[in-house]
């Protein structure tokens, strides 16, 4: 029978990857209302952040039960297939609204391969997550650079607030990679449990730049 664990900061981390699962459904269920028609980018956005509904609750189980020997690294192993596929859908709805849907679908097989590869990668590693954030931080360079470019040039309604989701997220990834960082404020939070908590306000905004862009389209 699984235990919850008894360390505070992955009591913390635990809470705190729930909280971006909640989020993430939420959302999920606002963006697949019949309101927003059905649409390349829309699917991809659905399929985004379902996943992430997925992955919160796969965090919050490793981080909040006491799971030892093979069980914990099946459930790593699960958690990177899905952060694969998160990976996939984002870069794909990014490229969608930068580059055109045609330039997406066309490039899919191309990420896909590219979501086994950080698959693949992660698994061989024992710090398998930090590759994860790596792309992260790659990948939030063109989505801070195009939006910008987009907001500028008033291509796309909710293009700032998606610039605003980027420099949030890319300051999630520097406390995510900060693995000594640790303070207690009524909890007690560490690297993981922080990184939670600022990417939970850039998903925030990054949901109100699609909203913004989809209503635009209805």
């Amino acid at each position: 029978m699984l235990k919850l664990t008894d360390v505070p900061t992955e009591q913390v981390s635990a809470i705190t990857d729930l909280v971006l699962a909640v989020l993430a459904l939420f959302i999920f269920l606002y963006f697949i209302r019949p309101e927003f028609k059905s649409s390349w980018k829309r699917n991809c956005w659905i399929c985004f952040f379902g996943v992430m509904f997925i992955v919160g609750l796969l965090g919050a189980v490793i981080h909040g039960f006491q799971i030892a020997g093979p069980e914990r690294i099946f459930m790593w192993h699960v958690l990177f297939f899905f952060l694969g596929l998160f990976l996939v859908s984002f870069t794909l709805a990014i490229i969608g609204d930068l580059a055109g849907e045609r330039i997406s679908r066309k490039l899919l097989p191309y990420i896909f391969l590219i979501g086994l590869i950080f698959y693949f990668i992660a698994v061989s590693r024992i710090d398998g997550f930090i590759v994860f954030v790596g792309y992260q931080a790659l990948v939030m360079i063109p989505v801070v650079i195009g939006y910008t470019w987009m907001g500028v040039r008033g291509r796309l309604p909710g293009a700032w607030y998606m610039v605003v989701g980027g420099f949030i997220s890319l300051l999630a990834v520097v406390l995510q990679v900060r693995t000594a960082l640790e303070f207690t404020f009524i909890w007690t939070f560490n690297h993981n449990s922080l990184y939670h908590m600022v990417q939970t306000i850039g998903v925030l905004f990054f949901f109100a730049g699609i909203r913004k862009s989809l209503q635009a389209s209805i």
